[in-house]
């Protein structure tokens, strides 16, 4: 009897022991023990034998993004798990690695990832492949799709119909988002900067205003750059001269725009007759996604990426300033001596003269905008050779005089030899924003756009535009 008890004890704990260690070495065990920290070696060499996601994660713990324990752990475990396998994706492409970061993108759609799908998407927006966008994110936008996905994708799809003009699936976008979310901000954007034909309602100008503009842009992203760009406008000196109605949008197609990224912007200003009932403003401003920034037929065109400190010189222009950088050779305000003042900064007149001093320099000042601000003992002309040197000496740089602009160095250097050489002026010595973009607007500059504020006034753009569809231009 004794014996017989000894033996079933003996299998009691011979089957005790098996379970115990069966259940010892259970992944979930295993996976466990390394979770709260009190795995030994032994486990961890066993875990790692049974490729557990435990023992790479707590592989991952404490090592450097990208070293080699951290990426051949990340490795692993982005094998099966498919946030894993974004982060990778995400570690390569900050890497500049596109190659790696697109292979591992595309693994973690296998495993039915949802954002990896909106990283591609957005990679292939910055390639302007748009319609490899569009193709991912439609995946993003059907009856399986997450709500929060769909709504991110909703939004950048609006985005890729705006720039490729497609307003017929802007409209179908626009109608899902409303589906998912009927008081969308997005979609009170749209209305707001009037994506559709309809003509906004007339907006109130102050009445010191001089130059009225309407901005215009091809992407959203733009318009509220645009926006931004108005509202620190109204910030500065020039507020009370210029006034911005709402910007609206305008497709890239209906521009016809065909310069180079670093070329000056160029487009056709003709199709501005088909919208000019709906603009009631004196010039047109236009964001584009590229381009040099300049002023042509009363249209300001600036690039998405210019500051507004660019913005604000374009501005400057309309309101008759000049640049005093080299403008293009051949430019027309540098091909001959003026007649009359053309703008508030810049005289182009000849380098010597002859004759009475005194009846010299009052029709030279006749010819300055700011003549009457120049003193009566600042000098303007030196004696040179029995002829009457224009310009101001530097002794008296602080003054407003006549000093040396580079506005028309291109052609001076042509006529460099030549008796009846030309020169162009301006009232300052100092450089100021007509020279570079970052320098501030003088004060001097200020006080005479006040006195006459639309003695020079850049021409509306529909008389340009006009002038420049009869002629062919």
């Amino acid at each position: 009897m004794n014996k017989r008890i000894l033996f079933t004890v003996f299998i009691l704990m011979s089957v005790m022991t098996c379970w115990w260690l069966r259940s010892f070495f259970l992944p979930e065990n295993l996976s466990q023990r390394i979770v709260n920290g009190n795995a030994s070696e032994y486990v961890l060499s066993y875990a790692k034998y049974l490729k557990l996601p435990a023992y790479y994660i707590y592989q991952r713990k404490g090592q450097a993004v990208g070293s080699n324990a951290w990426l051949q752990a990340t490795r692993e475990l982005a094998n099966t798990k498919a946030n894993y396998a974004v982060e990778l994706a995400q570690y390569f492409l900050q890497q500049d690695d596109k190659h790696q970061g697109e292979l591992w993108l595309a693994h973690a759609m296998t495993l039915k990832n949802e954002q990896a799908i909106w990283i591609l998407a957005n990679l292939r927006v910055k390639e302007e492949n748009y319609q490899a966008a569009v193709t991912l994110l439609s995946k993003l936008i059907d009856d399986h799709a997450s709500a929060a996905w769909s709504e991110k994708s909703l939004r950048l799809l609006i985005d890729i119909a705006l720039i490729q003009g497609d307003l017929t699936r802007l409209a179908k976008y626009t109608a899902k988002l409303k589906m998912i979310e009927p008081e969308h901000p997005l979609l009170n954007e749209l209305f707001h900067y009037s994506v559709s034909a309809v003509k906004p309602d007339e907006q109130k100008l102050k009445e010191t205003c001089v130059a009225s503009v309407q901005m215009y842009a091809t992407e959203l992203s733009h318009l509220r750059r645009v926006s931004q760009f108005i509202t620190q406008f109204n910030e500065t000196s020039l507020n009370p001269y210029v006034c911005f109605t709402q910007p609206r949008y305008i497709s890239l197609a209906q521009l016809g725009c065909w310069h180079q990224r670093s070329d000056t912007i160029r487009c056709d200003e003709g199709h501005w007759q088909q919208l000019a009932a709906t603009i009631d403003t004196r010039y047109i401003g236009v964001m584009l996604p590229q381009g040099g920034a300049n002023v042509n037929h009363g249209i300001l065109y600036v690039d998405s990426s210019d500051s507004f400190t660019v913005f604000t010189h374009e501005i400057e222009h309309l309101l008759g300033f000049i640049d005093e950088y080299p403008l293009p050779k051949n430019h027309a305000k540098c091909a001959a001596v003026q007649t009359s003042p053309f703008a508030f900064n810049i005289a182009v007149l000849p380098k010597r003269l002859s004759g009475n001093r005194q009846a010299i320099r009052k029709r030279i000042i006749e010819q300055l905008a700011w003549g009457k601000m120049i003193k009566a003992q600042t000098p303007i002309l030196t004696e040179s050779n029995g002829q009457w040197l224009l310009g101001t000496p530097e002794e008296y740089n602080n003054e407003i005089g006549l000093f040396n602009s580079d506005t028309c160095l291109n052609n001076q250097l042509a006529q460099k030899n030549q008796p009846n050489a030309i020169q162009a002026f301006k009232p300052l010595a100092s450089l100021t924003s007509m020279a570079y973009h970052e320098l501030s607007f003088p004060d001097t500059y200020s006080r005479l756009l006040a006195a006459t504020p639309r003695q020079f006034l850049m021409p509306d753009f529909q008389r340009n535009i006009a002038i420049a569809q009869s002629t062919g231009r």
